[in-house]
């Protein structure tokens, strides 16, 4: 490029001055570049760069802003899919079946039923007894043989008070033709450990529950275990 100096330009080939706007050196004849004219190209040139750099930054710009969309509706994509939908049908959502089962009670060994039907019984009242060691108060008023059982009803005579309670052994039997009959419920006394409590001054009653023996069955014996057990031998069923 020529360098100018005031109201000269030096020639770039030949380095002689030349006054400005000479197109051509005066010396050696080399081209000379006008100064304006290549202040102008540069200067055009420089916008020319910063018109390419703004286009760039646009496209950049652009380029962004077309990513930063389309990570919004990505976003409102999920979040629409994953929503609960609100237009249903009823129809098409398959409930679940419910099958009511019956309720099973549970089996409990409950307390035999004595039922008196008279006409099938053999009932004796005041048996005799032959021999009554223990009996301690205590006294046989009624003795029902029935199909399904056999019941032993006493009373006890506390008129002195000298019971707070009565209780029986579980062991306790029946001897019916040499042969045992245990005890399998009662009524108004508690079966050992367990225990009723009787007033005192009173007559209370309760009845032993056995199975069923035959109807013409003579004599039984009523035995409670232990030293001091009840023991009624030899009472008469006739």
């Amino acid at each position: 490029m020529n360098i100018h100096i005031n109201s000269t330009i030096r020639c770039k080939n030949c380095g002689r001055l030349n006054s400005v706007g000479s197109s051509s050196c005066r010396y050696c004849g080399c081209g000379i570049t006008n100064v304006e004219d290549a202040v102008a190209d540069s200067n055009a040139q420089k916008k020319s760069e910063k018109r390419n750099k703004n286009i760039w930054f646009v496209i950049l710009g652009v380029f962004v802003l077309f990513i930063l969309i389309s990570i919004i509706n990505s976003n409102s994509k999920k979040t629409t899919n994953t929503s609960k939908p609100t237009d249903v049908e009823q129809s098409n959502v398959r409930q679940p079946e419910v099958v009511q089962q019956p309720v099973e009670e549970p089996e409990y060994e409950s307390e035999p039923e004595f039922e008196s039907d008279y006409e099938t019984n053999k009932v004796v009242y005041s048996p005799y007894v032959n021999n009554a060691p223990n009996k301690m108060r205590v006294s046989i008023s009624k003795i029902t043989l029935s199909d399904s059982y056999t019941s032993i009803e006493c009373v006890v005579d506390n008129t002195n008070g000298s019971y707070s309670y009565i209780a029986i052994g579980s062991d306790t039997y029946i001897v019916v033709n040499g042969n045992y009959v245990r005890l399998v419920d009662t009524d108004g006394i508690g079966i050992s450990p367990d225990k009723t409590a009787i007033a005192k001054g009173r007559v209370s009653s309760f009845s032993l529950y056995f199975p069923s023996i035959p109807q013409n069955t003579e004599t039984i014996d009523l035995i409670e275990s232990g030293k001091n057990g009840w023991k009624f031998y030899g009472i008469q069923l006739k």
